[in-house]
C-alpha cells in the first residue's frame, strides 16, 4: 500500500517534468525500480542516496540530504532508494556498501560516494557537475 502511495505521488511528479530540464523538488524522493528509469530521464543532475531502515551512518546522513535537496531545490533531483526493497536496482549499480551516493548527469554516472560525507565534500561534487 506503501508502495502504490509513493509510486503515485513520484509519477504525479514525473508527470509535470520536461526532459529538458524539469524543476526537482525541495526534498528527497522515495523511488523504487519501477520509477528508477523515469527518473533518470527526466531530470539532468541526479544525486541518489541508497540506504536501508537498519543502517546507523545512513540515518545519519538523511538530515545532510534534506539539507542539500532543498538547497539545490529546481537543480537537482535526490532521490532515495532503499536497498532492503530494491535489492535488484541496488546490484544493477553495484551498491555493495550503504550508505552509498551515485550522481547522475544526463542519464549517465558521473560521481560516486560511500560511508559519511561531510557536506562540503558533498556539495563540491555536485557543484562540478551544475
Amino acid at each position: 500500500m506503501e508502495d502504490e502511495s509513493r509510486s503515485k505521488k513520484l509519477k504525479e511528479l514525473l508527470k509535470g517534468s520536461q526532459s529538458s530540464g524539469a524543476t526537482a523538488p525541495g526534498k528527497p524522493q522515495d523511488i523504487g525500480q519501477a520509477q528508477f528509469d523515469q527518473v533518470l530521464s527526466k531530470y539532468p543532475l541526479i544525486v541518489i542516496d541508497f540506504w536501508a531502515q537498519r543502517c546507523q551512518p545512513c540515518r545519519m546522513m538523511a538530515p545532510l540530504m534534506d539539507q542539500l535537496a532543498a538547497e539545490y531545490q529546481s537543480k537537482v533531483f535526490f532521490g532515495k532508494v532503499n536497498t532492503d526493497e530494491n535489492i535488484d536496482l541496488a546490484n544493477k549499480l553495484g551498491i555493495r556498501n550503504i550508505p552509498a551516493f551515485r550522481i547522475f548527469k544526463n542519464s549517465q554516472l558521473v560521481d560516486k560516494a560511500e560511508g559519511i560525507v561531510p557536506k562540503a565534500q558533498f556539495k563540491s561534487m555536485i557543484d562540478k557537475h551544475l
